[in-house]
């Protein structure tokens, strides 16, 4: 018998966490997955074995509003994206850059349309690999989940760290080609392994909120210095350099392979500048009301593109399209410079609360494996210590990985190359398609095969109807993906819609005929009633209660 998920264990006795990072024997993860999807009511979550690790002790208490949500999601990425929206808008050119940027969007939004709809038929899942395990049935698709997942948050810290690091260079108003940035690196870690603390995504709304305020407030910077040259003179760009409309102009010593290499480093940007995907069971299990979700989702694409075409835009036009980093690589940002200085603590700032944000699911995961009965709501010393030790192993990672590798934009594009896309696309398209077969199998087979004591499905898979409802009550549709939750049984358990009028007259037959004992629910127990037609003042669009078992 666990303990309960509200219970409030403790932390104590944290040596035995060193046993839990030597080899254990295999789990019995397969009997601890739920074969069959659960609905949303009328049914109990899956029964976790106690070895199992991922059904946690706590968990994180449900007040996050759809706003921060949505600022969380923006705050993400958002850092990053600040940086290389200019880059991206002048290699591909201002249509196709806005084209590409609102076509990775929308299929980014749908695909965290899908997960929220498997999410919403199983509130019990609090990560994307057990969301994952429930669309695939298997313990197959906890491993994809966790994999994919994980792995890019894993890639992702060595590029926060090396942007952490040129950005506290540029506050300090050391520049870059004259310090070794592996020192700075190793500074800005620890600040960095300190922010792993935060434990749940709902304890960042803040932080979220302080992100945004820095993003917004170096990307005013960076268009005052751009259109004020009396705060820091920067020559127009020359017609050569204007950017186009769709690609741009080759340079005069580099190759066409060389160009659309270019061109496609600047989509890859484009593409990691939105990955709601991440993050989309984790901040949904946080909210008290996960079907505004989408609202989420809509005012992070917004800011998005608030960000690509009011600060990309207008620094292109203004200094051109070979801008490689407007923040660090561009002459016009002397080091010493006070407004320099300033926008880069801008920065700063909001890149520390994207690594918290990236560091916070992984640690989390690192937490449910190695320390499943873990308090999240205890911050004694103890706590922190056992916690700050849970994260040294993602940590230590992203440390040794931005001292090796030394070419920021090029770490940035392998690991946006491979992983986002499985994630904001792929991945939730599989699992989608994956679990409406399988609740489609088990409807089928249901009504097909005679239920015995020692194997029947769930109550609520019996209840299922022969065919799919005509529609369903409004709370019930929650998403904007065409209704999706039509494969979903009733909401109560047990009981079918009113038969429509054809299927009254079907049945009144069959009691006419004297076969009313072989379909008693029809026929009121099998007498000479050619229907079922109540009491007189009943609501007309009541339900009909059905025996599953008969």
């Amino acid at each position: 018998m666990i303990q309960e998920p509200d219970a409030t264990p403790s932390n104590n006795n944290s040596a035995d966490l060193l046993l839990r990072f030597l080899p254990a024997g295999k789990a019995s993860a397969e009997s601890d997955l739920p074969h069959l999807p659960y609905p949303p009511s009328g049914a109990s979550p899956p029964r976790f074995h106690s070895s199992s690790h991922s059904f946690p002790t706590t968990k994180p208490r449900k007040t996050l509003h759809w706003a921060m949500a949505g600022l969380i999601l923006f705050s993400f990425t958002a850092p990053g994206a600040l940086v290389s929206v200019p880059f991206a808008v002048g290699t591909t050119g201002y249509v196709l850059s806005l084209l590409i940027l609102s076509l990775f969007t929308a299929a980014t939004i749908v695909g965290c349309l899908m997960l929220l709809e498997i999410y919403q038929c199983n509130p019990y899942c609090q990560n994307l690999p057990e969301l994952g395990a429930v669309a695939l049935g298997s313990v197959r698709g906890r491993q994809l989940a966790a994999t994919v997942q994980l792995s890019n948050f894993v890639g992702f810290l060595p590029v926060s760290l090396t942007i952490n690091a040129l950005a506290l260079q540029g506050t300090l108003g050391v520049a870059p080609e004259h310090s070794c940035l592996d020192y700075y690196i190793l500074g800005i870690s620890v600040l960095c392994l300190l922010s792993t603390q935060a434990r749940a995504l709902s304890n960042t709304q803040a932080l979220s909120l302080l992100s945004l305020t820095a993003i917004l407030a170096a990307g005013a910077i960076q268009l005052g210095v751009a259109f004020s040259p009396s705060l820091m003179p920067s020559p127009p760009p020359s017609p050569s350099s204007s950017a186009r409309m769709f690609g741009h102009p080759l340079l005069p010593h580099a190759s066409p392979a060389t160009e659309v290499v270019r061109t496609l480093l600047g989509v890859t940007c484009m593409a990691w500048s939105f990955v709601p995907c991440f993050l989309v069971v984790e901040l949904a299990s946080a909210m008290p009301a996960p079907h505004h979700f989408p609202r989420a989702l809509f005012l992070a694409a917004g800011l998005l593109f608030l960000l690509f075409l009011g600060v990309g835009f207008p620094l292109v036009h203004r200094w051109g399209w070979d801008l490689p980093d407007p923040s660090y690589a561009l002459p016009a940002w002397p080091a010493a410079a006070s407004v320099s200085r300033v926008m880069h603590a801008l920065v700063l700032l909001a890149n520390l609360v994207s690594y918290t944000l990236d560091s916070v699911p992984l640690v989390r995961y690192c937490q449910r494996v190695w320390r499943p009965r873990f308090n999240l709501q205890d911050w004694s010393p103890q706590a922190l210590g056992l916690y700050l030790l849970l994260s040294l192993p993602s940590f230590l990672f992203g440390v040794l990985a931005a001292l090796v590798v030394g070419n920021l934009l090029a770490l940035l594009a392998f690991v946006s190359a491979l992983s986002v896309p499985w994630v904001t696309q792929i991945l939730p398209a599989l699992f989608y398609h994956s679990w409406r077969r399988r609740l489609s199998s088990a409807s089928s087979r249901s009504y097909a095969h005679p239920t015995s004591a020692d194997n029947r499905p769930d109550e609520w898979i019996l209840a299922l109807p022969p065919s799919l409802p005509p529609s369903l009550p409004p709370s019930s549709s929650t998403s904007p993906l065409g209704r999706l939750s039509l494969l979903l049984p009733p909401p109560c358990r047990g009981r079918h819609p009113r038969p429509s009028l054809r299927e009254r007259k079907i049945s009144a037959r069959l009691c006419r005929f004297g076969r009313g004992h072989e379909f008693p629910d029809l026929c009121g127990g099998g007498g000479g009633e050619s229907e079922h037609r109540g009491v007189a003042g009943e609501d007309p669009d009541r339900v009909w209660r059905v025996d599953p078992l008969q």
